[in-house]
């Protein structure tokens, strides 16, 4: 065999995955426009934008440096795990009964709920290589690579659950369900066997119901960490609101390292770059400024890609049923005002309304940057203001609403002068005419 193939060949996946130029141009996706929408009936169109928009992923500067960051630390984890062939063939032939492994604290990786976490996970998805098989001399067959684990916990509530997916090879013919304490350890043995760097798990608010859903997800939590292998999970503040009200040993092994994604500024070329995108995508049934109404579609979305998409999806389905098929600011402005989007439009005021009730809900749990919290804060008391407010209003509408508006503020209404009233000769003459008619 030759010197430190197995590890050459394992290292090898993480090749030119440093430069953040090559990760954009590996993440991005950015779905064609498709034709001329005027086609679809109205029952169509929405369901159609909803789900050109969702295949679209612009990766911010912050969504870049966050996946440079997470194939850093599988590549740590894979030099310090695999320094030698030899480290290799002693831990593929190691029991996992007797498999010892290091427990690896989480990162938490969490946001406002639609800030876009599940997008960055399957764009980490891409851009880490897929599975490959490794040959290796008097083995009866391949070993399949995997460079990560990638688990939706969904409605699952248990371990064995979670990892049946990857764990179900190594349970031979038998695929008898492993007790989770069992089941532990062949996935420790399973990942460091399939060269696993890197751990994700996603949709994990599924698993906040019940009053002991935060026992449960920490048990889950812990669970995973001794499987020996880094690992991110994505939470919504309500899920680390929740786990900051467990104890301190908990919080301070389960908490240690949270990463916050925020929205995209308003002024920045992220959030331009990405309405560019959307307008690209939508064609010519787009007629909105995107540059000019940058601030307006912010503020009814708090900047949450996810609400964007049910915005614009739902102001396609209101000018589809008018027969018009092009959306303007005015189907926008109609959207955000209508019953379906009233769940998010409350989300998006709270999360632009500082000091107010409603917002605490959204708020960080953790402390941020001064920087962040600073322009944060900022963004708040701009948005609380009438004026932008007012703006907004005045944006959506049609350049002829704004003409009108603009003229109707201008010149004032002429009242007709009051007429005196009738004498009762006048009266009497005036009934003898019309009988004469």
């Amino acid at each position: 065999m030759r010197t430190n193939h197995i590890v050459n060949t394992l290292a090898s996946r993480f090749s030119g995955l440093d430069d953040l130029k090559a990760i954009k141009k590996k993440v991005t996706h950015l779905p064609e426009h498709n034709g001329d929408m005027a086609a679809l009936e109205p029952y169509q169109i929405r369901s159609h934008v909803d789900r050109q928009l969702r295949d679209l992923y612009i990766p911010t500067e912050q969504d870049l440096n966050l996946l440079q960051k997470f194939v850093g630390v599988a590549k740590d984890h894979h030099e310090k795990t695999y320094p030698s062939d030899i480290q290799y063939l002693q831990g593929l032939y190691t029991s996992y009964k007797h498999f010892e492994v290091q427990q690896q604290l989480p990162i938490c990786l969490t946001g406002p709920a639609g800030v876009g976490k599940t997008s960055l996970l399957s764009a980490l998805d891409r851009l880490l290589p897929s599975p490959t098989e490794l040959h290796i001399e008097h083995e009866s067959g391949p070993i399949l690579l995997r460079t990560h684990w990638h688990m939706q916990a969904q409605a699952r509530a248990s371990f064995v659950d979670l990892l049946w997916p990857f764990i179900e090879d190594e349970l031979g013919e038998s695929k008898k369900i492993p007790t989770q304490a069992r089941a532990v350890g062949i996935s420790a043995k399973s990942a460091f066997k399939s060269g696993v760097a890197l751990m994700v798990v996603d949709e994990m608010q599924f698993l906040t119901q019940g009053q002991s859903a935060h026992a449960a997800i920490t048990k889950l939590l812990y669970q995973l960490s001794h499987i020996g292998k880094p690992f991110v999970f994505a939470a919504n503040y309500s899920l680390c609101s929740i786990l900051k009200r467990r104890p301190e040993q908990d919080r301070q092994r389960l908490l240690s390292n949270p990463i916050v994604l925020m929205p995209s500024d308003p002024d920045s070329i992220d959030w331009v770059d990405y309405l560019r995108a959307l307008a690209h995508i939508l064609g010519p049934s787009l007629q909105i400024d995107i540059i000019q109404d940058r601030y307006s579609l912010y503020h009814l979305t708090a900047g949450l890609k996810r609400l964007v998409r049910q915005l614009l999806g739902l102001s396609y389905e209101l000018a589809w049923q008018k027969g018009q098929h092009h959306v303007t600011m005015a189907e926008v402005k109609a959207a955000y005002d209508h019953t379906e989007y009233s769940v998010s439009r409350e989300q998006a005021q709270a999360m632009l309304s500082p000091y107010s009730r409603k917002s605490a809900e959204y708020a960080c749990p953790f402390p941020l940057p001064k920087t962040k919290a600073d322009a944060l804060l900022s963004r708040q008391k701009k948005h609380y203001s009438e004026e932008l407010i007012s703006e907004v209003q005045r944006n959506a509408l049609l350049k002829s609403e704004k003409k009108e508006l603009e003229e109707t503020k201008a010149s004032k209404p002429v009242s007709r002068p009051k007429r005196s009233k009738l004498t009762a000769s006048e009266l009497v003459q005036a009934n003898a005419r019309r009988l004469a008619r």
